[in-house]
């Protein structure tokens, strides 16, 4: 039941939805532990919502958010590859600073939307004002004002028992001659979600499903098969053993002197190691004594 994503629709209103359960964030992305609560909560949020726009889109689609805060957050981002591959990391500016969402949020601040279709397309990024309640508030704006599409999006995380966990819900109105009709069931709706404790969201024991069925029982809804999520980056140690060729031999060799080559994947957070084996399968011929 974790990892996963399940879409759903509505069959008496023009409303379609997902819920996303990420459960053991930090097994996979160490970066959502690494900082403060605000930022860990933010990175998780731009995961969240990073798969949801991926998994929104008709076609396949690489996805990436980012934050750009003049005052305390250099770059945050987070990214959802074509195959629902997810990663994040953040980079501030003064990494002993206590920030708060309130820092984030000042004026200034940016919340930019890159897309990159499959098959080498043109990619296009929108940018609006980061909100000042939330980043989930931000992808409601970028869905109001980019698509003039009627948008409810939730996220809740916590961290219990070292343990990271998000979920997510996202409803949006579909295309109608006459949304109107159904402004009295969308503000419903909302309604509804307001009301969901985010207990509910995490019980591992209550199916998705039954969750939709519990919340919506005036309404007929109908779930579609789950689409799982990933974690691990592709070609990440092969990136890392391009960059140690870039530098050379004779400046692999000089950092060996000190023990194994160290370098951290951004995106996950986590450690590669590189002994003298590794570095000198690399050169090759070239490797000498």
């Amino acid at each position: 039941m974790s990892n996963n994503l399940l879409p759903f629709v509505f069959d008496n209103i023009p409303v379609r939805g997902k819920i996303l359960h990420l459960r053991g964030l930090e097994n996979y992305v160490p970066s959502v532990t690494q900082h403060n609560k605000t930022i860990n909560t933010c990175l998780s949020e731009l995961l969240t919502a990073a798969a949801v726009v991926s998994h929104d889109l008709k076609n396949a689609s690489d996805v990436t958010l980012q934050i750009h805060s003049p005052k305390s957050v250099g770059l945050m981002v987070a990214n959802c590859e074509e195959d629902g591959t997810l990663k994040a990391y953040a980079d501030l500016q003064d990494k002993e600073q206590d920030v708060t969402y309130a820092d984030i949020s000042v004026d200034g601040s940016l919340f930019a939307l890159t897309i990159k279709p499959a098959a080498n397309q043109q990619s296009y990024q929108s940018l609006v004002e980061l909100d000042k309640v939330s980043i989930s508030s931000s992808l409601e704006k970028y869905f109001n004002d980019s698509f003039q599409k009627e948008t409810y999006f939730r996220v809740y995380t916590e961290e219990k028992d070292g343990v990271v966990n998000c979920s997510a819900i996202f409803l949006q109105m579909l295309p109608d001659e006459t949304p109107e009709e159904y402004a009295d069931d969308w503000h419903r709706l909302n309604l509804i979600l307001d009301t969901l404790h985010p207990a509910e969201m995490f019980d591992i024991s209550l199916k998705k499903e039954d969750l939709l069925l519990r919340l919506f029982a005036e309404d007929k809804v109908r779930v579609f098969e789950r689409q799982p999520l990933k974690f691990d980056p592709h070609g990440t140690r092969k990136r890392m053993q391009n960059a140690l060729i870039k530098l050379g031999v004779d400046t692999c060799k000089e950092l060996l002197e000190e023990g194994p080559i160290e370098m951290v994947c951004e995106f996950s957070g986590k450690t590669h190691t590189f002994d003298a084996v590794d570095v000198a399968a690399l050169f090759g011929t070239d490797w000498k004594d």
